[in-house]
């Protein structure tokens, strides 16, 4: 479990610190890919997931539920076909 060791705060310090620290809690984002692979992985070690704070309907949901990929029109043949560098040689 990671700690932080804030014996060097005031009080008032250490108060705004941890609703500070809750409130990125609350705006964090997952990337749903590699929070599959990690989960994944942890299955594989055997390891009971339901520790991890998520329960069984949020990994039904990230493994089988959530909406599929949605076709964006990216050409991916004409961005290959791009120069990498142009003719001045900067990036």
């Amino acid at each position: 479990m990671p700690c932080v060791f804030a014996d060097f705060l005031s009080d008032t310090q250490r108060k705004a610190y941890i609703l500070a620290d809750n409130r990125m809690a609350m705006d964090a984002g997952w990337d749903e890919e590699l929070l599959r692979i990690e989960i994944e992985s942890l299955q594989g070690s055997d390891f009971d997931v339901s520790l991890t704070g998520f329960d069984e309907k949020e990994l039904a949901d990230l493994f089988c539920g959530g909406s599929e990929a949605e076709d964006d029109d990216f050409d991916v043949d004409a961005e290959l076909e791009k120069p990498c560098f142009s003719k001045t040689g900067d990036i």
